[in-house]
């Protein structure tokens, strides 16, 4: 029906022309179609697809409206029909023995989104049902390798055409075929859609093979494999002092800041996850170069990047790798001689595990960290502008938990908190846009709608107002104005704000 509907003839002459960015995702929908059809008729048979199918068909209508989406939504409906199709390939080879990996598979693909190597790596017995008959290609990819007995002198193949025509399936079976045939001993599958996805995917492999030079040494000493960052400047290295820290990976991570609230990120993603492989591979040499040596320190820098990281890592609902760097960042935070920092780096990490936690499902445990993090911070002396914040943390966790009446006496001495520390900076006499927006969503819960509704109209301007644009939070403050039209019984105001 969707395809019919935008991909269709006009029948009048009045549809107009589809944009041709929009026309190349086609056969992307028919990955989609396959995937949701194995979850509903396989895995999960009461479910269904329409929320999926009515969400892919909203971004679709906004990318024929607007030219920014166009550039974005296209491409990222093509980088999720991968996934989607990379799990067919793969449900599709599994067998009841390995049962418990798939629906692991099936989980992370379904809450996370994100490039799986797993998946890819997986290409022994996989079956293609609609794979046809490619022996032309094969024998072209033989002789561009000197299979066919000839001797080029360049053995590296790309295969190039429009998306959906079945490029990555062709490098699939052929790898299968190799395998079968016993023709190579190893074959890796790597991301070359960047020149840091590639620096990585060889990285990753030299490290599976375990070359020479890459091995870490029982010292605490860094090995050859951190050398190459070291040239680019990554990483410093103290050899005396044993000291590890980030140099140019810190100065290109976006920064939050909490003295002024403004600890979001949404708005420079990209640059966050341009750097993050060279983050996270920084995070595992520093523990395990830590389990080798307990004199092995970090700098108050790198824990700052990790710091840094942890939010962008929330906002991504990357929880899993959140709560890795979480722990290396305790870990680590240990090891800084200046206490100071280590007290606010430490505060600033437990309520990124709360956020966390509450994100899961577990309130209760949000609350005790946060708890723990907001009476770290009242020992600071003089105290910080971070204070206000966690009091905002701790009133969003019991209105989630609620517990509607605790959480506005939070809201109320976040409030107090951040207009006091913004008259003692010399600033306006005035409170965070965000912590409105979140003491509105808790009077709609109390009933306080006409409360509610001023502190809403109030968000939204001042969000509007924001340069640049905090879309993010604008979107949630609509979202919160849905909910309270819906408990008015205004169920058209209701969804004017939705779709806003």
């Amino acid at each position: 029906m969707l395809q019919k509907e935008v991909f269709g003839p006009g029948g009048t002459g009045s549809r107009k022309p589809i944009p041709y960015e929009i026309s190349l995702i086609k056969p992307t929908l028919g990955h989609f179609h396959q995937c949701t059809h194995i979850f509903e008729s396989q895995l999960a048979p009461v479910l269904q697809a329409n929320f999926f199918w009515g969400i892919v068909g909203v971004l679709l209508q906004l990318t024929a409206r607007d030219s920014q989406a166009l550039s974005k939504i296209p491409r990222m409906l093509k980088s999720l029909s991968y996934k989607a199709e990379a799990f067919k390939r793969h449900y599709s080879a599994s067998s009841q023995e390995n049962l418990d990996e798939t629906n692991e598979t099936k989980w992370i693909i379904a809450t996370d989104l994100r490039p799986l190597s797993s998946l890819q790596r997986h290409h022994n017995n996989t079956i293609y049902p609609g794979f046809f008959n490619r022996l032309n290609t094969f024998e072209k990819i033989d002789q561009a390798h000197g299979r066919d007995g000839s001797t080029p002198s360049f053995r590296s193949t790309a295969l190039f055409g429009l998306g959906g025509i079945g490029k990555s399936s062709i490098a699939a079976r052929y790898i299968e075929r190799e395998i079968e045939e016993k023709k190579y001993n190893a074959m890796f599958w790597v991301y070359g859609e960047t020149k840091s996805s590639l620096r990585q995917s060889s990285t990753d492999i030299a490290l599976r093979l375990k070359l020479p030079g890459l091995e870490l040494v029982a010292n605490g000493r860094f090995s050859e494999a951190i050398e190459p960052l070291l040239t680019l400047a990554l990483i410093k290295r103290d050899k005396d002092a044993r000291v590890f820290s980030a140099a140019l990976v810190y100065h290109a991570f976006p920064k939050q800041s909490d003295a002024t609230n403004k600890n979001q990120l949404y708005q420079p993603w990209t640059q966050c996850n341009g750097c993050l492989q060279y983050l996270l591979y920084l995070k595992d040499n520093f523990k395990e170069e830590r389990r080798h040596s307990k004199k092995f320190k970090a700098s108050s820098l790198f824990c700052e990047l990790l710091k840094d990281c942890q939010r962008y890592l929330y906002e991504i609902n990357a929880l899993r790798e959140l709560e890795d760097v979480c722990g290396v960042n305790f870990l680590a935070v240990e090891t800084l001689g200046d206490k100071e920092p280590a007290i606010d780096i430490k505060a600033s990490t437990l309520s990124h595990q709360a956020s966390m936690y509450e994100n899961i499902g577990k309130v209760e445990q949000a609350i005790e960290l946060n708890t723990k993090g907001y009476n770290m911070r009242l020992e600071e002396k003089p105290l910080k502008g971070g204070l206000g914040g966690f009091e905002q943390n701790l009133a969003y966790n019991y209105n989630s938990a609620n517990q509607h009446e605790t959480a506005l006496t939070w809201f109320e001495k976040s409030r107090d908190t951040w207009i006091a520390w913004n008259v003692k900076e010399g600033r306006k006499e005035d409170w965070p846009t965000v912590t409105k927006k979140n003491t509105a969503r808790c009077l709609v819960y109390l009933g306080k709608h006409g409360e509610a509704l001023t502190l809403l109209d109030t968000s939204i301007k001042e969000f509007k107002q924001e340069i640049p644009l905090n879309w993010a939070m604008l979107a949630y403050t609509y979202f919160v104005l849905d909910v309270l039209e819906r408990r008015r019984d205004r169920p058209k105001a209701a969804e004017a704000n939705f779709m806003e």
